[in-house]
């Protein structure tokens, strides 16, 4: 009896019944001036961002046309990708809702930022998780974090529950 899946030296042209070899080529659409040391992705899969060098740069996704840029450390989406935050300099957030400047968040010795229902942000000793819509904080975690995942159940009130978090 064979078995169904096909062992390594398997994967040929003429390893499948009816197959056909496809030749496909790269195609560079386009290229970012900046060393990307973070992408993200938007949740609506519209935009991509590159962090690098001090700077963030927005692309559109099919097109790989600049949207929006700035400086920047770090970067996080809201949820419904209407929404996104930039850590400008160690203690100023910039929060912009469709690609318009809100007022800004102040922390003092932010790191990294993290996206998700609340917006985190990692700094020495402790992380702070923001409401996306009144920029106000919801929970402050004593932790020196390495990483950071929110995660949200919600009742039928649909006010925060629970609050978990991973260091």
């Amino acid at each position: 009896m064979s078995s169904p899946v096909p062992s390594n030296s398997d994967f040929s042209p003429t390893a499948f019944a009816g197959s056909t070899y496809l030749s496909l080529s790269a195609k560079e659409i386009a290229s970012t001036g900046i060393f990307a040391n973070t992408l993200a992705h938007s949740p609506n899969g519209r935009f991509m961002t590159v962090v690098g060098d001090g700077e963030y740069i927005m692309y559109t996704v099919l097109a790989w046309r600049n949207k929006s840029f700035g400086n920047g450390l770090s970067f996080a989406w809201a949820p419904d990708s209407n929404a996104y935050v930039v850590l400008e300099s160690r203690v100023k957030l910039e929060v912009f809702k469709n690609f318009k400047e809100q007022a800004g968040v102040r922390m003092k010795g932010a790191k990294s930022l993290h996206g998700g229902t609340l917006l985190g942000a990692r700094a020495n000793g402790f992380v702070m998780f923001w409401d996306w819509e009144i920029h106000e904080i919801v929970h402050r975690i004593d932790v020196e974090a390495k990483n950071v995942r929110s995660q949200i159940l919600l009742h039928s009130s649909s006010q925060p529950r629970h609050l978990q978090h991973q260091s």
